[in-house]
């Protein structure tokens, strides 16, 4: 159902327009422009947000394969995608991980998420690695659950999730991972351990949010643009969007510090 609204979204913003009176750096470049004069970009997408859940939308966005299994055949050239955030760009995971290392006493970020097998899948195989790689990925695969004044109690385990798996109801996080690496004595090792399916894991907004950022800054169809704030958003009237196709685009000003 997620996947379903997220495309028809991508499709109802096509060719969103973006003005934004800054100077605009591009993030995934590390590099800053000198343009101080108005800049007019057409995206099919623009995000609002660029926490947990934005930054994830829009690595959905641009994964290739959900697009092609989603989109019809006219839908199927690439999307152009501007991802919006509020606040400074998130420090890379390994920041993160180096600053956690210097300092053990380092409180932990105060929002964490339990995310289930199939949210995880949304993160990606290349995300999921470098969490797990840098002990950010809190994988549990053993549950129990009881009353504080009875006798109930629910248990659940990974070997539950077995069958799942292997007929593909559930995704296979473990293989997902091994597809994305290339080492073959990983792959080895990870053949030979005994690995019980995940029942979930909980991760740090901070790191989570971090890794995905990580992984946009190398993707040339998604602009990533920080310290942002959004003045106006101007959509042409229903007569008009009912009677073009494809509809005129959305208007969206900002301004950036």
């Amino acid at each position: 159902m997620a996947r379903t609204l997220t495309f028809a979204a991508a499709r109802g913003l096509a060719r969103s327009r973006l003005n934004c009176a800054c100077s605009l750096t591009h993030i995934r470049s590390l590099t800053s422009a000198t343009n101080e004069n108005n800049i007019n970009q057409h995206y099919d997408v623009i995000i609002a947000g660029g926490g947990a859940v934005g930054s994830v939308l829009a690595r959905l966005l641009l994964n290739d394969n959900v697009d092609k299994s989603l989109l019809s055949h006219r839908h199927r050239r690439p999307l152009k995608v501007a991802l919006l955030e509020q606040r400074s760009s998130p420090p890379s995971l390994e920041n993160i991980a180096n600053s956690s290392s210097k300092n053990d006493k380092q409180t932990p970020n105060a929002r964490a998420y339990a995310l289930s097998p199939t949210s995880l899948s949304y993160l990606g195989p290349s995300v999921l690695q470098r969490l797990q790689q840098t002990n950010r990925l809190g994988i549990y695969d053993y549950m129990q659950i009881w009353e504080h004044d009875g006798p109930a109690q629910l248990h659940f385990a990974g070997e539950d999730l077995n069958e799942a798996v292997k007929s593909g109801r559930l995704v296979d996080l473990h293989g997902l991972i091994e597809r994305n690496n290339d080492t073959e004595q990983h792959q080895k090792q990870q053949q030979q351990s005994n690995r019980r399916p995940w029942l979930g894991s909980v991760v740090e907004d901070a790191p989570l949010v971090s890794a995905v950022w990580d992984e946009l800054r190398n993707d040339e169809r998604i602009d990533l643009i920080d310290n942002v704030q959004i003045t106006s958003i101007s959509a042409p009237s229903q007569n008009t969007m009912g009677n073009v196709e494809p509809p005129p685009p959305v208007e969206m000003s900002c301004t950036r510090s």
